[in-house]
């Protein structure tokens, strides 16, 4: 198993395009609240879907892709 990093993606980088926004979180910005915003990332998406599904088709499957 590996952990995999994608500089500069913010939380919901997987999400629908047009799905871009800000939100307030009362515990973002270690408690003190604030603006925590959602950008989508294709690549990141992309990779991070394509890594997922290899993953669970060589665990459930022994298939390689």
């Amino acid at each position: 198993m590996t952990l995999q990093h994608y500089p500069g993606a913010t939380h919901g980088f997987d999400s629908p395009a047009g799905s871009d926004r800000l939100i307030f979180d009362p515990t973002a910005h270690q408690g003190k609240g604030g603006q925590v915003r959602f950008y989508r990332d294709a690549d990141a998406a992309e990779d991070a879907r394509s890594k997922t599904l290899a993953f669970f088709l060589k665990a459930f499957t022994g298939e390689v892709r």
